[in-house]
């Protein structure tokens, strides 16, 4: 079914829309959804554009809006650049990727991004970005470091 936008009001329906129907077919499990910028280069798509930072920031601050059933939103610093990063804080981001010895799968594409981030640095892009850094499992409880070396 082809759908047609026209207007703010007309994109919000269809977002409206989208998310009643992925919900109806299963397909809209917070767990499997983030946020994630079109990362063009060295694809088949090379000769498109990638995301604005204004694109990236507007994207998170939608997703934060229309995806009211996903306890977080989810940034990923290697793709979305450290200070889109830091800003996306303040635009609905609540849980950036962890640290990364050596990331290669967005590296491929072309971004400008460390290959890493210490914990240290991006506890600084948290506070940076008007958040208290707290470190988590997979199932978003605190970890405590002090205890678990007890």
């Amino acid at each position: 079914e082809r759908m047609e936008v026209a207007g703010e009001g007309a994109l919000l329906a269809l977002l409206a829309k989208t998310k009643a129907r992925l919900e109806a077919e299963g397909l809209f499990a917070p767990e499997r959804k983030r946020p994630l910028p079109f990362l063009p280069g060295n694809t088949d798509f090379s000769y498109l554009p990638g995301p604005s930072r204004e694109e990236k920031l507007r994207t998170i601050a939608v997703s934060r809006l229309v995806l009211d059933n996903f306890p977080h939103i989810k940034g990923h610093w290697v793709m979305l650049e450290e200070d889109v990063t830091q800003e996306g804080l303040r635009y609905g981001l609540d849980d950036l990727s962890g640290t990364l010895v050596e990331e290669r799968v967005a590296h491929a594409t072309t971004v400008q991004t460390p290959m890493g981030l210490t914990r240290d640095r991006i506890s600084e892009l948290i506070r940076a970005g008007g958040r208290v850094p707290v470190e988590r499992n997979t199932t978003y409880g605190r970890v405590d470091r002090e205890a678990v070396s007890a």
